[in-house]
């Protein structure tokens, strides 16, 4: 797709540099077809000189190319060797630009360039921008998360360095000005800075400063927003939809800022908590999930939420999931124990009268490659009917320490 487009690319190019004096410096369409044809590195130098046009639509139209190229490897690594990293930087606040080098900072060789090219700084300035367009802040909070991997100190550094912490955060927290896809990039990037002990202590000082508008109100105020629960949560437990780490859910101080950099959840429209009053089930007296609306088979109703952390050996709890193959060697649970949504009460199929589990969790990764699991619909439940599914023999032998 990408030499595709990068061949109508060239042709507009060639086309306009034929009629104005050959800007590109070709004399026959034909043979730069050709090269393209057979070089990728070729048709990257041809675009990449194209960033040094004075026509700022040339510019433009080159940048959309070189993010099409962006979407390989092989694209990312030609883009740098013909020195496009530094001129697309400074096409900044343009769209394309923005999310090219979102694309290019995927790769860990671009991760410094971009940086020495001057790139951290302009895409700070982006998201600072409240004139920029919502796309250009999304992509450059995008760019920003991926240069700011775990293992690049440096690029932690530089973001906080040059105020890229208190933009994101003001963009983070931001109101309905800015649409919510825009304002999670941001808290997205602000979570992989985190992973930075300098830039956790900075964000930290903010949110006890009262930076983030909310934050310093703590987290009993947050537990207290009944608009914002669903009709008879559990009040001792988070209520969140994502996944969190131990810290967070411990830490007043780390809820807050939690709290404070992502829009609160909201109750799921599709599902309600009732208590169960049939003397029957397994479960009387407690609670348990039912259908607010009729729910076709194949739905995904709502993601499993907890706490991820590392399954120590004899660890166990009514509320954990454990993720299977997604982390290699490492074995991870998802306990919705301290904090989770409304799928944290749905109930085993076994002696409620049910002969099968009507939904099943399922495995999957978002767009960004981060674990999930999902509540899916095995055949049509009615309004009002239990959700139920099976929580494996595994967990009932736990339960009883039969092994």
């Amino acid at each position: 797709r990408a030499l595709n487009r990068g061949l109508a690319i060239l042709q507009y190019l060639t086309t306009w540099g034929v009629s104005s004096g050959g800007i590109c410096g070709m004399d026959s369409l034909p043979a730069a077809l050709a090269a393209v044809a057979s070089s990728l590195a070729v048709q990257c130098g041809i675009l990449v000189d194209s960033l040094r046009s004075a026509d700022a639509l040339v510019r433009e139209t080159a940048t959309l190319a070189l993010w099409e190229m962006a979407a390989t490897e092989s694209g990312q690594v030609a883009i740098r060797e013909a020195g496009g990293l530094c001129l697309i930087v400074r096409e900044l606040p343009g769209v394309a630009a923005a999310k090219a080098l979102r694309r290019l900072a995927c790769d860990v060789d671009n991760e410094d360039a971009i940086r020495e090219a001057g790139g951290i700084e302009a895409l700070v300035s982006v998201v600072d921008d409240a004139r920029a367009p919502a796309d250009a802040r999304e992509a450059a909070c995008g760019a920003l998360q991926n240069l700011a991997s775990k293992e690049n100190e440096r690029n932690q550094t530089a973001i906080r360095v040059c105020g890229g912490l208190e933009a994101l955060a003001v963009l983070a927290v931001g109101g309905d000005e800015w649409p919510r896809s825009t304002r999670e990039a941001a808290a997205a990037a602000l979570r992989n800075l985190r992973t930075d002990a300098k830039n956790a202590a900075a964000l930290g000082a903010m949110a006890a400063s009262g930076f983030f508008p909310g934050a310093a109100r703590g987290a009993c105020e947050y537990a207290r927003r009944e608009p914002g629960l669903p009709v008879n949560w559990d009040h001792a437990v988070r209520f969140t939809d994502q996944l969190l780490d131990e810290g967070v859910v411990v830490d007043d101080a780390r809820w807050a800022l939690h709290v404070a950099l992502r829009a609160p959840p909201a109750p799921h429209s599709a599902v309600r908590i009732e208590a169960i009053t049939r003397v029957d089930h397994p479960c009387f007296q407690q609670r348990g999930l039912f259908a607010a609306e009729a729910l076709s088979a194949g739905t995904r109703v709502l993601r499993y939420c907890g706490v991820a952390k590392l399954r120590l050996v004899g660890d166990r709890g009514d509320y954990l999931f454990a993720l299977k193959d997604f982390c290699g060697d490492i074995d991870i649970d998802i306990d919705a124990g301290p904090a989770g949504n409304e799928s944290r009460f749905i109930n085993d199929y076994r002696n409620t009268g049910s002969a099968q589990p009507n939904v099943q969790f399922t495995q999957a990764r978002s767009e960004t490659g981060e674990a999930e699991v999902w509540v899916e619909v095995l055949k049509h439940i009615a309004e009002s009917e239990e959700i139920l599914v099976s929580y494996g023999g595994q967990y009932f032998s736990n339960s009883d320490d039969s092994d």
